[in-house]
């Protein structure tokens, strides 16, 4: 009698392609249903850590830090006679996954100093240049539960534990 063979399991590239394959099969309802899941699965994970650990989590499960500003375009490339003008951008600070609600504030005001600092010492360079203005923290749904604008000189807390204060929707 032979013995029994086992199936051989195919190798990553090949296991690769046919998740590539089913990948590129999902409809648009599907992906927004993984990602709803992926959002609940993070807010459940938050959740026990905010219980067994002590933690803030919760709060800033799926949140986005946001720096608005203005960046100086070279006009004679856009509308000749004029030197510069300057319009309206945004620039991402990344958050790390299970970031506690008290540390969002701090990447926040790290990402700020960052670009405050490129756009003091650039000087004579213009063209590009970008200038924070406003920070934004947004939940998962893109509702800005803190906000700092450099002109007001401090941060307005949005939305507290207890439920909204000023709620604010990020323009699309």
């Amino acid at each position: 009698m032979k013995p029994f063979a086992s199936p051989s399991l195919p190798d990553t590239e090949t296991h690769l392609s046919q998740m590539e394959a089913v990948m590129t099969d999902l409809t648009h309802e599907d992906r927004l249903f993984l990602r709803e899941l992926q959002k609940n699965i993070a807010a459940s994970l938050a959740g026990y850590f905010d219980q067994a650990f002590g933690t803030n989590v919760l709060p800033a499960t799926g949140a986005s830090i946001t720096i608005e500003g203005e960046v100086k375009m070279n006009m004679y490339d856009h509308a000749p006679g004029l030197a510069f003008f300057e319009k309206e951008t945004s620039r991402s600070v990344a958050v790390p996954p299970y970031t506690e609600y008290y540390k969002l504030r701090e990447l926040a005001e790290a990402g700020f100093a960052e670009f405050y600092q490129a756009s003091s010492e650039a000087e004579d360079v213009y063209e590009g240049l970008f200038r924070p203005l406003i920070m934004r923290i947004c939940n998962s749904g893109g509702v800005v539960i803190d906000l700092y604008e450099r002109g007001a000189g401090s941060w307005t807390q949005c939305l507290l534990a207890n439920g909204p204060k000023r709620q604010f929707r990020l323009r699309s």
